[in-house]
């Protein structure tokens, strides 16, 4: 039925690029993790590229300094 509907994509394909979206829009990954049903570390080896970068430096530079 989904072939002649010119699905070509299978379920766990599906859920692989919802989960990539997830990851690129910056879910945490625990929160990934429970969603999908896998372990936390098994979520960080899959979905973990996909997270946006972090800029230390804007993080450190938004510190206060303590003299």
């Amino acid at each position: 039925m989904a072939q002649e509907a010119g699905i070509t994509s299978t379920i766990p394909k599906l859920r692989h690029t919802y989960a990539c979206e997830l990851a690129r829009k910056g879910i945490n990954l625990y929160a990934l993790a429970k969603l999908l049903g896998i372990t936390p570390l098994t979520a960080q080896e899959t979905y973990g590229a996909f997270m946006p970068k972090v800029d230390v430096n804007a993080i450190i530079s938004g510190l206060p300094v303590y003299n």
